[in-house]
């Protein structure tokens, strides 16, 4: 008698496909045959094997099958780092002639690009990295540099670039921000910008972020945040000034702004409200901050700080202290559903699970200077260095 995989318990089948990555899972299994494509829409299936992959109680709730989903691929990525770092592959890209203060992953399937990284230097210049799909990694003196990738560089601004946004829905755009009050809005498909915001900031533009396709948010070392209409021609919508000190990092939604200070706070505004909700003291500058499914996470000092966002307010879900592992201060943070990672001066980087009682995973120390930015897209962790140089990390053997 011939037997067939759907004889079994729908729960035992379940638990076999527990065994196989999910990226496997919702690119292949799902599209065998309708029966499985039905069983593995199942929410609770991807809740109870998020809370297997990140072997802790989860600090994030009420999500929706899509981020369950996400979630597991992320926490996999961490879990596959926790057992060893040899368990990800390292590349170095390399180019920049000044250190390196902020990368972001450009949406990898861009214009037929596998992979775009852009990068903002100390040299005034902006630089883009592609790799085609298909393209041959060299080995190279000090780590292994991707060859295959092609660099661009914009230049424009007249100081150090200390920050990158950009926006799911309008990939094509990239902002950049730097320390001679400017705000540059660069069309990475033509290399050229195309928007210049030069007469709202009195002082450096530290840090960027766009919650929305035609909305920029900006902090300034002159202590105030703004906002900006990105329709043309750019205008700015709102501004606000709660901080003391410089405004060092921030992240918004449609709704809130959080704001990182020098003045060692943390604010929240209510952009509809045009008011300040809230305001959290920290026992040193806040040089780093990120936002996420409902998810802050700040860094400060040798602390970092979860916290879950609701309705603007921020409940502390835990907090930890790497310092046993960075010897100097931290100078960014990342997170999303399945790992918070870290960055310090003293050029390493650590991820941890996310979770209530965060473990670590790995410590990423290939960089000889200070880790000055992090972000994380489609499998690949980027890490940028005042060394000139950044860092991706892949899953060393692909599923």
């Amino acid at each position: 008698m011939d037997l067939h995989i759907f004889d079994l318990p729908p729960e035992i089948v379940l638990n076999i496909l527990s065994y196989v990555p999910s990226k496997q899972v919702l690119l292949d299994v799902c599209r065998v045959c309708k029966r499985f494509y039905e069983m593995l829409r199942s929410e609770w299936y991807w809740r109870t094997r998020y809370v297997q992959a990140i072997a802790a109680q989860p600090v994030v709730s009420g999500l929706d099958l899509q981020q369950w989903q996400l979630g597991c691929m992320q926490a996999e990525f961490m879990e596959m780092a926790h057992r060893g770092a040899r368990n990800l592959s390292m590349s170095l890209l390399r180019g920049a002639t000044g250190g390196l203060d902020c990368v972001r992953i450009l949406h990898p399937d861009l214009y037929g690009a596998s992979a775009l990284i852009a990068a903002g230097s100390r040299d005034s210049s902006v630089y883009v990295w592609r790799k085609r799909a298909g393209g041959e990694e060299e080995g190279c003196a000090g780590g292994r540099s991707m060859r295959s990738f092609t660099g661009a560089v914009m230049s424009g601004h007249r100081g150090w670039v200390w920050s990158l946004s950009s926006h799911l829905k309008r990939p094509q755009l990239l902002c950049s921000g730097a320390w001679d009050a400017c705000v540059r809005v660069w069309d990475i498909t033509v290399s050229k910008c195309i928007a210049n915001v030069s007469d709202c900031h009195k002082s450096a533009v530290l840090c960027l972020d766009m919650p929305e396709e035609n909305t920029l948010v900006s902090g300034c070392y002159d202590k105030n945040v703004r906002l900006f209409d990105l329709r043309l021609p750019i205008s700015e919508m709102a501004s606000y000034k709660e901080h003391s000190r410089p405004v060092l990092c921030l992240a918004a939604t449609d709704r809130y702004v959080y704001s990182g200070s020098e003045d060692k706070s943390l604010c929240v505004w209510d952009r509809r409200a045009q008011a300040q909700l809230q305001k959290i003291k920290f026992q040193s500058i806040v040089a780093g901050l990120h936002h996420e499914a409902g998810i802050v996470s700040a860094a400060g000092g040798s602390m970092v700080k979860v916290f879950k966002s609701s309705e603007g307010s921020l409940q502390e879900q835990c907090s930890f202290s790497p310092k046993h592992k960075h010897s100097q201060p931290l100078t960014c943070v990342y997170h999303n559903l399945g790992m918070v990672v870290s960055g310090s001066k003293d050029g390493s980087a650590m991820l941890y699970s996310m979770g209530a009682t965060p473990h670590c995973a790995t410590t990423l120390d290939q960089h000889n200077s200070a880790i000055t930015s992090v972000d994380f897209s489609h499998n690949t962790l980027a890490l940028a260095s005042a060394d000139r140089t950044v860092s991706l990390w892949t899953p060393a053997y692909s599923v």
